[in-house]
């Protein structure tokens, strides 16, 4: 079986997607935890507050994740490419010409 490099693009648009799907699942649910638990640590509090608790981050999360899934795919598919790449075949830049051939031609006059 032979080992053929893939399409970085694909690779990354799938990536992308894949990792913003899971995080529109993830990022709501741990919303949804830090609301029922109440008020966040006091080392928290102030970042929190700015960010409504957390729900802008729900929002944002998934784009987030999708554009590091969509870089970290594209950079993995390069370098599985690199890996795979078969070695290049030496050519020969200057090639000499092949050597005249001369008939001979045997007398024996005399």
């Amino acid at each position: 079986m032979e080992t053929k490099p893939t399409n970085v693009l694909l690779a990354a648009t799938t990536s992308g997607l894949l990792l913003g799907a899971i995080a529109a699942l993830v990022a709501p649910c741990c919303a949804f935890l830090s609301i029922l638990a109440g008020e966040a640590p006091t080392q928290l509090q102030s970042t929190v507050a700015a960010s409504d608790n957390g729900m802008i981050f729900a929002v944002a999360a998934p784009f987030i994740c999708g554009a590091i899934g969509f870089l970290g795919g594209g950079f993995m598919a390069f370098l599985f490419n690199l890996l795979v790449k078969p070695p290049t075949k030496r050519v020969r830049a200057i090639q000499e010409e092949p050597a005249p051939k001369v008939a001979v031609v045997w007398s024996e006059a005399a």
